[in-house]
């Protein structure tokens, strides 16, 4: 089923954040953070990657390792860490500039993976994973150089970790994965130092978490899990209703109590928290020539862009859709590049992310020379606008 192209906008006052699959890069980004100035991607094969230009073009900060391989990227300030087989890290410490090799958990003993990481704003990182078939989770307390193993509750062999995320206004650090039979949640009240399980109904594996920083998390996994938190992690309640049975790999925050989330065949969800178990809602389809969408981005500063990177698709053109996003006095300009010749575009707004409405006169059709642009006014102070972009004309 292949009607929306990957793109959401939302504007508000003050606010401007947006959401698009595609990159004009040939290979798949694993990951993608924002440092000053810049975004740092991570090939499907383990290279670094820059770009300037909010994700327009790429190139190549650090080649891939071999025979070591990189999984995970995360940023913070000017601090950016990449990690992965056998507890193997690189690290920079100046916006990716340059790169050094971090040798503290690079020993024989360990054998497995780092997935995910996460900081606050004190220089304390957390680092998760699997080693020796067990869940692990590392902690630094000086920026990512040195690193020292939590101390974990009792888990089942098998046991593994994949996502993590820190919450300000709770002051608690959240893990997830899986157990070996159902998803798997720890919390952390002290730093990172010590980790203890939380209580949990799900039967699948959880994959990816995300705090908006006051509070309120969004955790999702395996056959369309999301888990909602209003309390830091403390419980964990279903949302969604299970909207798709695709596993959701990435989640990111786009304000207080929003959330984008992505997964395998192109799935794209958006989560809006004051509604609830009907929140979510679907922003792109499943498209089984798509391939997995396994980073998401955004940014709170007004006229700069969120670009999501996903492993291209064979099948169509649209593997290089980008979307620019631009002020020109009082308004804001949307443009499209790299549709397909002939096809039909248009777009759709909401105010909450689940009911859509198509734009009256929005329909623009590519003829392969300009690329298509659309007008609107900037929102009123306070008010809240979201567009999307849909291939096809409007009814």
């Amino acid at each position: 089923m292949k009607r929306f192209l990957c793109l959401l906008v939302l504007f508000a006052s003050a606010l401007l954040t947006v959401s698009a699959q595609g990159t004009s890069l040939s290979t798949p980004l694993e990951g993608i953070a924002r440092v000053p100035g810049a975004l740092i991607g991570l090939s499907a094969e383990g290279a670094l990657l820059t770009s300037a230009d909010g994700g327009v073009t790429f190139s190549q900060l650090r080649a891939a390792d071999s025979p070591r391989a990189l999984y995970g990227l995360a940023a913070s300030g000017a601090t950016v860490l990449a990690f992965g087989d056998a507890g193997y890290f690189v690290r920079s410490a100046n916006s990716g500039s340059s790169f050094s090799a971090i040798a503290s958990l690079q020993v024989p003993a360990f054998s497995g993976a780092l997935r995910a990481a996460a900081s606050n704003a004190s220089g304390i990182w957390v680092a998760v994973g699997q080693a020796a078939n067990r869940a692990a989770i590392f902690r630094s307390a000086d920026d990512g150089v040195t690193w020292l193993a939590a101390t974990l509750p009792t888990l089942p062999v098998g046991a593994f970790l994949a996502g993590v995320t820190y919450d300000a206004l709770t002051n608690r650090w959240i893990a997830v994965g899986g157990d070996g039979v159902s998803g798997l949640v720890l919390a952390s009240t002290d730093a990172g130092s010590s980790w203890s399980k939380i209580t949990l109904t799900t039967d699948y594996p959880l994959l990816s978490v995300a705090s908006d920083g006051t509070g309120n998390l969004l955790a999702v996994g395996e056959a369309g899990q999301i888990l909602s938190s209003a309390n830091g992690g403390v419980t964990f309640v279903s949302v969604g209703n299970d909207l798709v049975s695709e596993n959701l790999l990435a989640v990111t925050p786009i304000g207080a109590g929003q959330w984008i989330v992505s997964g395998d065949t192109g799935v794209l969800l958006a989560y809006d928290f004051s509604l609830g178990v009907n929140g979510a809602s679907i922003v792109a389809g499943p498209t089984p020539a798509a391939g997995s969408i396994r980073a998401v981005i955004s940014s709170s500063t007004a006229g700069q862009y969120l670009y999501s990177a996903a492993l291209p698709e064979t099948s169509t053109a649209n593997s290089k859709l980008s979307l620019t996003i631009s002020r020109i006095a009082d308004q804001m300009q949307l443009t499209l590049a790299g549709a397909s010749n002939s096809s039909s575009y248009h777009m759709e707004t909401s105010s909450n992310l689940s009911v859509w409405s198509p734009v009256p006169g929005s329909t623009q059709t590519y003829s392969g020379a300009t690329p298509l642009t659309w007008l609107y006014p900037l929102p009123l102070s306070g008010e809240r606008v979201f567009y999307r972009v849909r291939l096809g004309s409007t009814l």
